[in-house]
């Protein structure tokens, strides 16, 4: 039972000049409440993410459902967080719930290049 005590969540949110980039432009939330869902499939169709982050600041709620973004989660126990799901922004919203503001994000892995690839 000792393992859930110190569980953390940290979302990396960037614009795809990338994580690589030089330029400050990623948001890391981590000390906010956070709800995910990943779905990982064997399939031809890309893995999902629902995450769901309470109480995001107005600012950066704008930032957050503007695609295209990239969006990377990662979870564990304090200092060993490891990656769960990296992926772009499908679309997301915000809405108010009672006193609390939740901001939705539908994520899905390789989704730009899944819907602007070409075969010839």
């Amino acid at each position: 039972m000792a393992l859930l005590f110190n569980r953390a969540c940290s979302v990396t949110i960037a614009k795809p000049d990338g994580f690589f980039s030089q330029k400050p432009n990623a948001v890391v939330v981590t000390d906010l409440r956070v709800q995910f869902v990943v779905e990982k499939t064997i399939g031809e169709q890309p893995n999902t993410c629902d995450v769901v982050i309470t109480n995001l600041a107005e600012g950066t709620r704008g930032q957050v459902v503007a695609k295209p973004l990239y969006v990377r989660l990662d979870a564990g126990y304090d200092g060993s967080l490891e990656r769960l799901f990296t992926g772009d922004l499908l679309w997301g919203t915000s809405a108010k719930v009672g006193a609390d503001c939740e901001t939705t994000l539908e994520l899905r892995d390789g989704d730009r290049a899944f819907r602007y690839a070409r075969v010839n």
